[in-house]
């Protein structure tokens, strides 16, 4: 199953420089390289240009092993995500197909 996985960094005002570098090192940095793993044969995904924000595609078996992949994400609990279920273009085609199939046979 895919998914559209968006992220966005949860800002901290009171965040020191000192602070966001460790932030970085310890949790950005093998989070990013974790995803960029994940996506990066298949060029389906990146970061937002100038932003703490990105998105990318994740294939996973159920809901459960891709809320599994992200949890265990080091910046799991500093970014806000939004996640959607992709439906394969082929199924639209085949459901879109079917509904207008019968609007066809209902209109006079």
């Amino acid at each position: 199953m895919l998914y559209f996985v968006h992220s966005e960094w949860i800002e901290n005002p009171s965040e020191t420089g000192e602070e966001a570098a460790a932030i970085w090192e310890k949790i950005v940095r093998p989070s990013l390289k974790t995803i960029a793993e994940m996506v990066d044969g298949k060029k389906t995904g990146g970061v937002f240009v100038g932003q703490r924000a990105g998105v990318c595609i994740i294939d996973a078996q159920s809901h459960e092993e891709l809320g599994k992949t992200l949890a265990s994400l080091p910046f799991w609990g500093h970014v806000k995500w939004n996640v959607m279920p992709l439906e394969s273009w082929s199924s639209a085609i085949q459901r879109d197909s079917s509904a207008f199939a019968s609007l066809k046979g209902t209109s006079k």
